[in-house]
């Protein structure tokens, strides 16, 4: 029996744990027996799904399925494993749309060619649980080219073992904050995990991703200045579990989110909570305009942020910060994380590692190496702005990073010859050499997660080399990946 949590990933246990076995109805078009009325096999999706009763399943054979899906039951909507099932919208509408309070799954299936003004592939205002889901090639003229998780009572979204790649959002407006999320538009819970988000293109925010949830019942304080801007992408708030703050309701691991472009936040653009860990955010550019930043990450208004074991490299801006563009309104714990060789294209611009607006200190580094990163090829700038040193952190640029403790932190200038990480360009990974100044020179309080529990592996999935016995201080390698 499930029991409620304050982990709103244990909601999506309870509601799609139970059997959804009330009746099952096969769909396969090549059948030339299949018939929309009897069912017997049912020759579109559609038609299954209106026969469908509360619980039932469809399971739908290989091909592809000229169709557009309103989800209003609970339902599990399956192909067979290992085989090519595509659902194509035929640029009409979005492929599948989840009506509010609806639990529904997703199995086995392609979702392409949707578009419409938000949510191309999917526009879900329930609690939807896509496993093993291919969203692509769809368009939105506003939001969340792939997916748009909209707030509702129930609105959540759980993505595993799935891609979301080749999507856009077309929304673009002189602020630069109301539109955005080329893969993913999400202001409700969002959990991805083993999943990719990949080639999403956002004319305005969040190439790969753009998260506007905020977890709270009252406005934050970045949510009331953007009232006052006049924005309108303030969450509609409702008194039930999915909105009470949690850091856990926005959480990515496992993930990779990498090719994304846009002009701000080229992989993530966020406001609200978010907890990233084991991740690459790798390849993505926020550079549409002249001035724009956060290659790999936006971080905007009143935030909270956690990320471990996070891998930020090869991101480019415009103007600011190449790896990580962050507001220090908000609230940022960094461990164990790598911003390496991420770049700014413009001379002017700042912050090639990451750049942190206004002069608070709130973001927190430990066992964190930015390093290697630079503007216009030329000039090694790692940082801009205030940070708070928890000690053990690599960098090899310290001239404008007001936070950097000589007495905690290791600076090493960075020289062609020095062996930090080592590409690999076949394998398209990092490797630690042996001499490398990162091993075993993190602490072992400092490796650890937001809970204060030790990270066991790193990012690649290594295991840590860290240990509690009093006499034995060995301390994880630093970053995000292990010697």
């Amino acid at each position: 029996m499930c029991r409620p949590s304050r982990w709103i990933f244990l909601i999506f246990a309870c509601v799609f744990g139970l059997p959804l076995s009330a009746a099952i109805h096969n769909v396969d078009n090549k059948n030339s027996l299949c018939n929309d009325l009897s069912g017997q096999p049912f020759c579109q999706i559609s038609a299954a799904l209106n026969a469908a009763s509360n619980g039932d399943e469809i399971r739908i054979g290989s091909g592809i399925y000229f169709d557009n899906l309103v989800i209003d039951k609970k339902i599990l909507i399956a192909g067979i494993e290992d085989q090519a099932v595509i659902i194509d919208a035929d640029h009409r509408s979005n492929v599948i749309r989840v009506e509010p309070g609806v639990h529904a799954q997703i199995k086995n299936i392609t979702l392409q060619h949707g578009s419409a003004e938000n949510g191309g592939g999917i526009y879900n205002e329930g609690s939807l649980l896509i496993n093993n889901v291919n969203v692509i090639n769809n368009v939105a003229k506003f939001s969340g080219g792939g997916i748009y998780n909209a707030s509702s009572v129930s609105g959540s979204l759980f993505i595993k073992k799935s891609t979301v790649q080749f999507n856009q959002s077309l929304g673009n407006d002189v602020r630069n904050i109301k539109y955005g999320g080329g893969g993913i538009f999400s202001d409700a819970p969002l959990f991805i995990e083993n999943s990719m988000i990949r080639n999403n293109v956002a004319v305005d925010n969040g190439g790969g991703i753009y998260s506007i949830f905020s977890g709270r019942k009252k406005s934050s304080d970045g949510e009331k200045i953007a009232e006052k801007l006049g924005i309108s992408t303030k969450p509609k708030r409702q008194r039930t579990l999915n909105r009470k703050k949690d850091l856990g309701a926005v959480s990515i691991k496992q993930s990779d989110i990498s090719h994304n472009q846009s002009n701000a936040g080229g992989g993530i653009y966020m406001h609200g909570v978010m907890k990233i860990k084991n991740a690459t955010i790798s390849h993505n550019y926020a550079t549409n305009g002249l001035r724009s930043a956060g290659g790999g990450l936006f971080v905007h208004f009143d935030t909270t942020l956690d990320m471990s074991n996070v891998l930020l490299n090869f991101n480019k801006a415009s103007f600011r910060g190449g790896g990580v563009r962050f507001y220090s309104v908000g609230i940022g714990k960094f461990h164990n994380v790598s911003i390496i060789d991420n770049a700014i294209e413009l001379g002017y611009g700042e912050g090639a590692g990451f750049f942190i607006i206004k002069g608070e200190k709130s973001l927190e580094l430990g066992n964190t190496l930015i390093a290697r990163n630079f503007v216009k090829e030329k000039i090694l700038d790692d940082c801009r702005g205030n940070f708070i040193s928890l000690g053990n952190n690599y960098l090899s640029s310290i001239k404008h990073c007001a936070g950097y403790d000589a007495s905690l932190d290791i600076y090493q200038h960075y020289e062609p010859t020095q062996s930090i990480y080592q590409w690999n360009e076949k394998l398209q990974r990092y490797a630690v050499p042996v001499h490398s100044p990162l091993v075993d020179k993190g602490s072992q309080t400092n490796c650890v997660n937001a809970l204060g529990k030790n990270i066991i592996d790193d990012v690649y999935g290594q295991k840590r080399r860290i240990t509690t016995e009093l006499n034995k201080n060995t301390g994880c390698s630093i970053g995000a990946i292990e010697y």
